[in-house]
């Protein structure tokens, strides 16, 4: 009598039903949503920060206000970029090379140079018109301050209008969108300070906003952009003595006087505001624009709310 065989039935999986996990990666797959958890770890570590601080960093009238929260405030951002390269290891599954420490040093060189090459060429060209005229300035004593103040300014702006918000606008809309939407904003974010108008602020989202939108592109490095606003805001500020931003500088190696109407010298809110300094970040941003399109660096236009699949994704599907 022969044993007949019994077909086992195939067992099908039953489909994963979608759970938590599956919704958060979602959510975490969208730039916008990165773009809030990117901003929000900053501002926990501002808060956090402050609070801690709140016992160590003595009155606005005390002599040593200033140095000590300057000192918190260079703590602040180290905390701050790592904080953000955390956070962009977990939802982005990269390694974070525009933050990294290695090659830092020469990267923040680079820009220091081209930051100060900027403001050098804007001067020559300004007493070349018979507008800047110079004399010696007060003294050197407070260039440990004028180092590190726009050390932390130039970090902490550029960690978040370059680092963060043009990054994610690039990948949502292509590079020029993102170039126009974080220069403005940039601009804008200065409207507050002294001498700010609606002109003055239009250049400055131009000869900074958009030449450094550029850098980031070439370069991906947090600490070449840092470098060259730091350049930047030191030769206007220590070195010529002129007002950042419409920003006065208490020390400086010169005194420079500038004489002329507003267009050519930037009025009250310093030479950021002339178009003098204007023309010569123009010359800067067509070579970086020449350096991007060669290279092949430059995003079209698009509109895409979500990251999309890895390359090894894409050959599957």
């Amino acid at each position: 009598m022969e044993r007949q065989s019994i077909d086992k039935p195939d067992i099908i999986a039953a489909p994963e039903p979608i759970g938590g996990r599956s919704k958060i990666a979602f959510l975490t797959s969208l730039w916008p949503v990165r773009l809030i958890a990117y901003l929000g770890a900053l501002m926990l570590v501002v808060v956090f920060t402050r609070l801690v601080s709140l016992p160590l960093v003595p009155a606005a009238s005390a002599p040593a206000h200033e140095a000590i929260a300057t000192v918190r405030n260079l703590l602040q951002t180290v905390a701050m970029i790592a904080a953000y390269s955390f956070v962009a290891s977990r939802l982005e599954s990269r390694n974070v090379t525009e933050t990294a420490i290695r090659g830092a040093a020469t990267a923040f060189l680079l820009g220091l140079a081209m930051g100060v090459g900027l403001i050098v060429s804007a001067y020559v060209a300004l007493y070349g018109l018979g507008v800047a005229e110079f004399r010696a300035g007060t003294d050197v004593s407070g260039i440990v301050m004028a180092i590190l103040k726009p050390g932390v300014v130039g970090k902490l702006e550029e960690l978040v209008f370059r680092v963060i918000l043009f990054r994610i606008l690039q990948h949502m809309s292509g590079t020029f969108v993102a170039v126009l939407i974080s220069a403005s904003l940039f601009g804008l974010a200065h409207i507050a300070n002294p001498g700010a108008t609606p002109l003055a602020m239009t250049f400055l989202a131009v000869e900074m906003g958009v030449f450094l939108a550029l850098v980031y592109v070439l370069t991906q490095s947090l600490w070449v952009v840092a470098g060259s606003h730091m350049g930047w805001n030191f030769a206007l500020g220590f070195v010529f003595g002129s007002d950042v931003s419409g920003l006065e500088s208490p020390n400086a190696m010169m005194v420079t006087t500038l004489r002329g109407s507003d267009l050519l010298t930037g009025g009250a809110f310093g030479p950021e505001g002339s178009i003098v300094t204007l023309v010569v970040s123009l010359v800067a941003i067509s070579v970086a624009a020449w350096l991007i399109a060669r290279r092949n660096l430059w995003q079209p236009a698009k509109f895409e709310l979500r990251a999309g699949p890895s390359p090894a994704k894409k050959m599957l599907g």
